[in-house]
């Protein structure tokens, strides 16, 4: 009935395979590095809006 095995054998020698650990931290490396950005992005704007409204509302 079920002629397809379960678990097939490869159809590329191991040296022709692509190196899985490079992506994984390569990926991981990416993420981090765009939290650190938008981590550094987020204050940056929230000073520059309280320095707007201080320039603009000096004397209230």
């Amino acid at each position: 009935m079920f002629t397809v095995p379960l678990f097939p054998k490869p159809q590329f020698p191991k040296e022709d395979r692509p190196n899985s650990a490079m992506g994984f931290w390569s990926f991981r490396i990416m993420a981090g590095l765009g939290m650190l950005m938008l981590s550094n992005h987020v204050p940056g704007y929230v000073f520059s809006y309280n320095l707007s409204q201080l320039l603009t509302n000096r004397f209230r």
